[in-house]
């Protein structure tokens, strides 16, 4: 009875571990494990401020497609940005330090940080619940202390 109970068992562990690497070559998004910052990153941007009082500037040709845990960048302006502050919802942010003219500029949502030291909430398999919206984006140059808004969207439309 032991011995039966046992090799059913052992069965349902290596059919469910060849489960999990179907899944993880099918669909490698879902089992992307995002690395936290590190902490010499975290401190200086939890301690800034949504800019707020800053004017604005001229809307930059810059889109923002989010997929999943990342965003892209797709600037369609004729010039490439560097050392700039990209502002999430108002709450989140972290520092650029280039966006090249076109596609290919990728950041992990887990490098933009809130004033608790908190990454943006990107939900997860088992708790997609815990997802949030990205509904604005706002670019901060500290050189001119100007604010340039820009156009966000998911990659599916």
């Amino acid at each position: 009875m032991i011995l039966r109970a046992l090799t059913l068992t052992l069965m349902a562990c290596s059919l469910a571990a060849g489960g999990c690497q179907y899944v993880g070559k099918q669909f490698p998004r879902l089992l992307r494990i995002e690395l936290p910052q590190n902490p010499q990153n975290v401190d200086p941007l939890s301690k800034m401020r949504f800019p707020k009082a800053a004017p604005i500037s001229d809307d930059w040709d810059i889109i923002i497609l989010r997929d999943g845990a990342s965003i892209e960048l797709v600037n369609r302006t004729a010039s490439s940005y560097r050392d700039l502050y990209l502002w999430l919802n108002r709450r989140y942010v972290s520092q650029i330090e280039l966006i090249q003219i076109g596609t290919g500029n990728r950041v992990q949502l887990s490098q933009f940080i809130d004033q608790h030291r908190q990454s943006f909430p990107v939900g997860a398999i088992l708790a997609p619940d815990k997802a949030r919206p990205l509904i604005c984006a706002d670019l901060f140059d500290q050189t001119t202390g100007r604010r340039h808004r820009l156009v966000v969207r998911s990659a599916d439309n």
